[in-house]
């Protein structure tokens, strides 16, 4: 009989002891929560380069950066808690992005460069998004530096849209020489 209620004593105390921590375990996941609050509204909302009509024409019909374009303009006005959301779709359009950029032949090195630094920066993002106990300030911050950084991109976008292709450069080059040729002969 003794080591039979010494037995269930045993078992009471363990299941006390189960239930506290379970306790303790529900006030860890509600301060997570209380920390990432979905009707937040802090934002970065940095204005957004738009692209060139240049760039805009060439970039038309790949899907790709249409998608990581749409998905910086959310994530450039989301709060905390829908970055940590999106923080996969993010990862997932970038690689795609990188991916086949140089089928659409902008896999320059100014653009390898950009892309890498995004890519940086998105998985800084997603550090501090997986956390145990995000911060928000920190979340805030990361998600700034990934704005500027596609940012970069844009531009980088633009001026190599802009920028005179090889064959044309070297014809004017050409025509440049013809002429300087021509006016020291004359003189």
């Amino acid at each position: 009989m003794k080591y039979y209620v010494l037995l269930l004593t045993g078992i009471f105390f363990s299941l006390n002891f189960l239930s506290c921590t379970n306790v303790s375990n529900q006030e860890d996941n509600t301060t997570i929560a209380a920390n990432l609050d979905s009707l937040s509204s802090k934002a970065v909302n940095i204005p957004l380069i738009p692209l060139a009509p240049e760039a805009k024409e060439k970039l038309v019909n790949f899907k790709d950066y249409q998608d990581l374009h749409n998905l910086m303009v959310t994530l450039n006005k989301s709060n905390p808690y829908f970055i940590k959301k999106y923080q996969d779709s993010l990862d997932i359009l970038i690689f795609n992005f990188k991916e086949n950029a140089a089928e659409e032949k902008l896999f320059e090195k100014p653009i390898r460069s950009r892309i890498s630094l995004l890519t940086t920066y998105a998985n800084l993002l997603s550090e501090q998004t997986n956390k145990d106990h995000p911060n928000i300030e920190n979340i805030l911050s990361g998600n700034k530096k990934l704005m500027t950084s596609f940012n970069s991109l844009i531009i980088q976008l633009n001026e190599i849209s802009l920028s005179i292709p090889s064959t044309i450069e070297k014809e004017l080059l050409k025509n440049k020489f013809i002429k300087k040729d021509t006016i020291a002969n004359e003189s």
